[in-house]
């Protein structure tokens, strides 16, 4: 695999906005107990749409994936803003299922490790990195 777009699923990063989401709705309608109903639902989806955007930028950046035989290497060519994910080695051993999917831009890559995280690999370079994520699904994925 060459450079690769990441995103990491990262219950904490999520649960931290959702928990400032919530506590942004419960003010909202305090504040705005005069307003109608619909108002208020406006204004609440607005708030959703930016917690959204927010965790998907934060936590994007670009990766060079690397699959050493042993281990595969993770290293960045551009960190994200808000991240878990360091810089590192996972051994391949550690790794307890592979997934790949696609969708209408992207080749995904699910790698799910035995810790319990979730490391998703998104390529838009769906030329390259379409057989080199499938060969990879099927040599350590399926419950390994």
């Amino acid at each position: 695999m060459k450079k690769v777009e990441i995103q990491v699923e990262s219950s904490l990063i999520f649960m931290g906005l959702w928990i400032v989401f919530a506590s942004l709705i419960i003010g909202a309608m305090a504040i705005l107990t005069e307003f109608p109903f619909l108002l208020k639902l406006l204004i609440g989806g607005i708030l959703l749409v930016i917690v959204w955007w927010g965790n998907k930028e934060l936590t994007k950046g670009i990766v060079s994936v690397k699959n050493t035989g042993k281990e595969l290497k993770i290293e960045w060519v551009k960190k994200p803003k808000l991240t878990l994910l360091k810089e590192r080695s996972i051994p391949l051993n550690s790794i307890q299922n592979c997934v790949h999917t696609r969708n209408q831009r992207y080749e995904i890559l699910r790698i799910h490790l035995e810790s319990g995280e979730v490391i998703r690999i998104t390529s838009s370079d769906s030329h390259g990195a379409k057989s080199a994520m499938r060969a990879f699904a099927k040599k350590y994925g399926k419950g390994k």
